[in-house]
């Protein structure tokens, strides 16, 4: 189960007029079936139509400009000047996957043993673990250039002791730019209780662990918005691309590689020992 992250960075978010404004919005309304698309706070405006020839809806794009005998598609603009169609961040959270881990270690450890009074001792200790992403940009999306993506990621469970958890990034879409995201868990106190005899000390034992694994992310920028085109009597038709072209079709991905590692400790346990006289 992901554990909501508790380290929160700075939000930001992209240009998203082609989505917001008002007046567009009454010209261009958006599609249904873009409401689990894509995060309309997270955009770009996209100005020309020689973008979209490389996705692979493009195809089914020219295929049913054809069948409805329209021609000369574009992107044009509302009344106030706004662009019709954007791209916009699909919406997380996205998976980060791990691959087999490379670096792992383990050790016991102890805390200082200490004498008590006889009778039951409360020995309290606080568990907690982290993750650590650091990625690098090794491709850009078509869409992406020049803004950074403000995502949430999914981070995996890929070592004992660690679970799922969610971080949130800025993650610059410029070629080779890195970026680390940090998830951690509530730290919780908890308490070993167990007897004392007279002259004796206790303390806690405990394992802490660490691995690393490589990483790899997927982060789709999606077009949204309407298409202008010209049909048989040289009336200018509106095309919704949410309507022609499922969404992995009007997708461009931002590939990220980097590595995962965590930090964990557990296995706590109390013991008492005797003092030799």
């Amino acid at each position: 189960m992901l554990m909501k992250n508790l380290l929160t960075l700075a939000v930001f978010t992209a240009s998203a007029a082609a989505l917001r404004d008002p007046t567009l919005a009454r010209e261009y309304p958006r599609s249904a079936n873009e409401g689990t698309a894509v995060a309309p706070n997270n955009c770009t405006a996209v100005h020309h139509i020689s973008e979209l020839k490389s996705l692979s809806g493009w195809h089914a794009l020219t295929k049913y400009l054809t069948e409805s005998q329209l021609m000369s598609p574009s992107i044009g603009k509302g009344n106030s000047g706004v662009t019709t169609v954007a791209a916009c961040v699909g919406r997380g959270p996205f998976t980060i996957k791990a691959g087999k881990p490379k670096f792992c270690t383990g050790r016991n450890l102890q805390t200082f043993p200490k004498s008590y009074a006889p009778g039951v001792v409360h020995l309290g200790y606080t568990a907690g673990f982290s993750t650590r992403v650091t990625m690098t940009t090794r491709r850009s999306a078509i869409f992406s250039t020049g803004i950074s993506a403000s995502v949430d990621l999914a981070l995996p469970a890929f070592g004992v002791g660690s679970v799922g958890m969610l971080a949130h990034a800025l993650v610059p879409s410029s070629v080779g730019s890195n970026f680390t995201a940090i998830a951690t868990s509530s730290d919780v106190i908890t308490t070993l209780s167990l007897y004392s005899n007279a002259n004796s000390t206790c303390a806690l034992r405990y394992h802490i662990s660490s691995c690393s694994a490589p990483a790899t992310a997927k982060i789709p920028f999606v077009l949204t918005g309407w298409l202008l085109a010209i049909d048989a009597s040289n009336n200018t038709v509106r095309v919704n691309l949410g309507d022609v072209v499922d969404p992995a079709g009007r997708s461009s991905y931002m590939e990220l590689e980097g590595e995962l590692a965590y930090h964990t400790a557990g296995g706590y346990d109390a013991y008492c020992d005797e003092l030799t006289v």
